[in-house]
């Protein structure tokens, strides 16, 4: 009997076109902004490439000169990319994708974790993910909306049920209907966007991201079951057809519409990141005051022409056997890379505190939720970048600290003027990052999946509790 209340959903639906036309809307401005999309990430990909081998032939091509300027010469790093990142940008528009690493600062990107790409984007929406999760929920409301409060209208419902058709049987079936044609309109945009991420860097498309992809697909899936359960919940509950809609596209526009606009002022009003001069003034207070109960700069200073005297046994500078102007720049760079672990620790709490807010506004609907599982999966989330910028951080550290022992084993005394050949640089190793697996991915988005979840619960047990409700009478 399931199967067969299920088929004769499925033949209404096809009648209808109010499907396949909002299908063919959705999907044709679904396939412009993927076809953007990978426009712009083959762009990306070869200006990557081309980008950090001019960057790499500029820091060995810099000529003779002292180490410690050739640390302020610096050098760029680009963030890898994976090939879901042509599908779901995610933080991309906000951050960029480049650092520029130098001595004694931390390379930073530039924007808290949690900024739109801006208003001027329509409804928000700025990649392919975004438009199949907001207009996938537009498509299964204005498909689901009248399944039951339609034929409770028409009389329908009532004769069924009088004629002794179980209601919980027929609710099942007419689930089911609903789902095997969306399935049906699901599963070719499912297979497209994989064909395409393949196509995009067939060597990148690891094992790796086939379950990245996986798990994104699993992961919409929750996401798509969850509106359809809630728009059959709604409509089991509601009088009418037209109040069903109403109600269903109110809880449209506030889950997809105004929540993610609301997440950024909620995280930038209860958790505003400090101003780069602010974060700057907290650095210098520190590096010169000390904090904690630990002397600042000009004590530590003292304290190394002491211990550096009673090693060597000289009592100038001049004497020391060694460069000391590399001993101060080692020490002046452990003590500002303790300051900068020490901000960079503060500024993590802020924006752990920003993505608390951001998902607080998944209580509106799972779509902020679900668009942050599908930026952790795609590798375009805060952990990601922040994962990259670590990796950074202790390459740019490790090349730093090389400069400054030269000058140590260079120089004697308290001389600082000395030129190297432009040997030394080439005899610096490249960076190289392996990107996070799978595993860790999911267990840095398992939050907004657990909510995602949480909502297809309440959807279920909502439309689980409407159907019962359901009577000939």
């Amino acid at each position: 009997m399931i199967w067969t209340i299920a088929r004769h959903e499925i033949r209404h639906l096809r009648r209808d076109g109010r499907l396949r036309a909002a299908g063919w809307l959705g999907l044709g401005l679904l396939a412009g902004l993927v076809l953007l999309g990978w426009q712009t990430w083959r762009r990306d990909l070869r200006e990557r490439a081309s980008f950090e081998t001019a960057a790499r032939e500029q820091w060995d091509h810099q000529g003779e000169k002292h180490p410690h300027r050739a640390a302020h010469f610096g050098f760029y790093l680009t963030k890898p990319e994976l090939p879901l990142a042509l599908v779901d940008s995610g933080l991309k528009p906000a951050t960029g994708q480049v650092l520029w690493l130098e001595a004694h600062e931390r390379s930073a990107f530039t924007y808290s974790p949690v900024e739109d790409a801006g208003a001027a984007a329509i409804l928000g929406l700025t990649n392919g993910a975004e438009v199949l999760q907001l207009l996938g929920a537009l498509l299964i409301v204005l498909t689901a909306y009248g399944s039951i409060a339609r034929e409770r209208e028409d009389g329908t419902l009532r004769l069924l049920l009088a004629q002794g058709v179980p209601p919980l049987r027929w609710f099942a079936g007419k689930c089911l209907g609903l789902a095997f044609a969306l399935t049906a309109l699901a599963t070719p945009v499912a297979l497209g966007l994989l064909a395409l991420c393949i196509a995009a860097q067939p060597g990148g498309f690891t094992s790796d991201v086939a379950w990245r992809a996986l798990t994104l697909g699993a992961g919409h899936a929750l996401y798509f079951a969850a509106w359809l359960a809630g728009a059959v919940a709604v409509s089991a509950w509601s009088r009418s057809a037209r109040g069903a809609l109403a109600t269903l596209l109110a809880l449209w526009v506030a889950g997809g519409v105004l929540a993610p606009r609301l997440a950024s002022t909620l995280a930038s009003s209860f958790a505003p990141v400090p101003t780069l001069a602010e974060f700057r003034a907290a650095q210098g207070k520190d590096f010169n005051q000390g904090f904690d109960g630990e002397p600042g700069w000009d004590a530590r200073l003292a304290a190394l022409e002491k211990s550096t005297f009673a090693k060597y046994g000289v009592e100038k500078l001049d004497d020391v056997p060694v460069g000391f102007s590399g001993l101060r720049l080692q020490m002046m760079d452990a003590w500002s890379e303790r300051i900068s672990d020490r901000q960079q620790q503060h500024l993590e709490e802020i924006y752990t505190a920003q993505t608390r807010w951001h998902l607080a506004t998944a209580a509106l609907g799972p779509f902020v939720a679900m668009r942050a599982f599908s930026q952790g999966l795609a590798g375009m989330d805060w952990p990601h970048y922040r994962h990259f910028a670590e990796a950074a951080e202790v390459y740019r550290r490790s090349v730093v600290a090389s400069m400054d022992q030269l000058l140590e084993r260079k120089l004697v005394g308290d001389k600082w003027e000395v030129s190297v050949s432009h040997e030394v640089w080439s005899r610096v190793p490249p960076f190289t990052y392996a990107m996070p697996h799978a595993t860790w991915a999911l267990r840095e988005a398992a939050l907004p999946l657990a909510l995602v979840t949480a909502w297809l619960v309440l959807a279920l047990t909502l439309a689980w509790a409407g159907a019962r409700r359901l009577s000939p009478l």
